[in-house]
């Protein structure tokens, strides 16, 4: 989701489209706790897809509130329960994005991330995504890692040098960066943070300054290094293709 209105079809794989929310329903996902969800619309190919979330959103005429609120119950000075929407906030008060929201999708996010990139990147990619909407941390760290050494992997990045002893990852990621020097390398600065991300620093011993925000920033930007790998220079092929024909088509005229 961009936003109240704009979201990325996960059936035309096109980004930056508008929906609309067709149905809505609640039901009991424990003996404590409602689970709302959305049915939505899109408004260029028609399909709909599921979206579930513990906030009771607000919403009307087809579409959420933006900024984000949800409905809560409260009682009056009458003593009388009373529905009122408040905004959706993160811990730190900043406004909560819709997707942080939703906790599951139906299709899930990996079909709005481009088919170009290979399959075995965009897998673990996803799953990092949806296990860091559920604040799953480790598990989503667990999955980054692998994305991350799947493209290493399908970048040819070597992890044995020529005196057949085990390459860094910083190194690799490196040499990675050196490849690709045609993408800011900040990006792969931002992506050096996750050699931090190992079984020694978080999955057996506490790392405070690893959250979920550290995890998105890790997770955006490793998406972004592969629209730049895998996607910008198809788009462009694809372009010049159609101005090729275009001038072709004009050329025939005269």
């Amino acid at each position: 989701f961009i936003d109240g209105t704009i979201y990325n079809c996960p059936f035309c794989n096109r980004r930056h489209l508008k929906y609309e929310i067709s149905d809505t329903f609640d039901f009991w996902w424990t003996r404590e706790k409602i689970c709302f969800g959305y049915i939505v619309k899109c408004a260029d190919c028609s399909y709909t897809s599921l979206h579930l979330s513990y906030h009771n959103l607000v919403y009307g005429y087809g579409h959420f509130s933006w900024p984000l609120k949800e409905n809560i119950k409260m009682r009056d000075a009458a003593g009388q329960t009373v529905s009122t929407a408040i905004p959706l906030e993160n811990e730190d008060g900043t406004p909560m994005e819709l997707d942080d929201a939703i906790f599951h999708k139906q299709p899930t996010s990996f079909f709005t991330i481009d088919s170009r990139i290979p399959e075995r990147i965009r897998k673990p990619l996803n799953e990092a995504d949806n296990s860091r909407v559920n604040n799953f941390l480790t598990g989503g760290s667990a999955c980054l890692r692998k994305a991350i050494y799947e493209l290493l992997e399908n970048q040819k990045i070597p992890s044995i040098d020529a005196k057949s002893q085990k390459i860094t990852y910083d190194d690799r990621i490196k040499q990675l960066k050196e490849k690709l020097s045609g993408i800011d390398s900040d990006y792969f600065d931002i992506l050096s943070i996750i050699k931090g991300v190992t079984s020694a620093e978080l999955h057996e011993n506490p790392w405070e300054d690893f959250d979920n925000p550290t995890l998105k920033l890790l997770i955006e930007t490793t998406k972004e290094v592969l629209y730049w790998i895998y996607v910008e220079p198809d788009e462009k092929k694809s372009k010049k293709n159609i101005i090729q024909q275009l001038k072709e088509k004009a050329s025939k005229r005269k």
